[in-house]
């Protein structure tokens, strides 16, 4: 039931975006009760980030190319073409809702989501390439807000921004610090 439900929600938000998405209509082409998805989610919000959070969890896989450099530089890619895809307008509409509960959700999602990611550079500490008390989570923020920067704030194509460069010039720089 879960599975479908975050299905749903997760098609409807591609499909109509966060500001009209019902959970009467994701009940509906869940094929559950209302009163189902409100026992288990809080808020409308709530849901929704749920629903993209089990998106993502699906769509990123973990790379493991050998060094931090090409691991990050292979999910900020992932990232991108996610960002760019009729996928990623959802998951960036969600960047936007503003309700009471959305702040603290936001930062649930991302933290789950950094947490994922974190072995990327846990394994380039492991081989000796940064300093051991490098934190995972501000590497990776590092590696991907330009990319929500395009995105969100300058509106600029995130197709255009030095992906590579820039993420290589990022793990250069830590490996420095050791």
């Amino acid at each position: 039931m879960r599975s479908a439900v975050l299905k749903a929600v997760f098609a409807l938000l591609v499909e109509k975006g966060f500001p009209v998405f019902t959970i009467a209509e994701a009940a509906s082409r869940a094929g559950v009760h209302e009163t189902t998805i409100y026992r288990r989610w809080e808020t409308r919000t709530a849901l929704a980030l749920d629903a993209c959070l089990d998106f993502s969890d699906s769509v990123f896989s973990l790379p493991d190319k050998g060094s931090l450099a090409e691991d990050l530089a292979a999910l900020a890619s992932q990232v991108a073409a996610v960002l760019q895809s009729p996928v990623g307008k959802a998951l960036l509409d969600m960047s936007a809702a503003a309700d009471a509960h959305s702040a603290d959700a936001r930062r649930a999602f991302w933290h789950k989501r950094f947490e994922a990611v974190s072995p990327v550079v846990q394994r380039a500490i492991a081989r000796g390439e940064i300093p051991a008390d490098t934190n995972a989570f501000h590497v990776i923020e590092a590696a991907i807000a330009p990319l929500y920067f395009r995105a969100l704030v300058s509106l600029q194509p995130i197709g255009e921004w030095p992906l590579r460069e820039t993420v290589l010039r990022l793990a250069s720089s830590l490996s420095k610090c050791k």
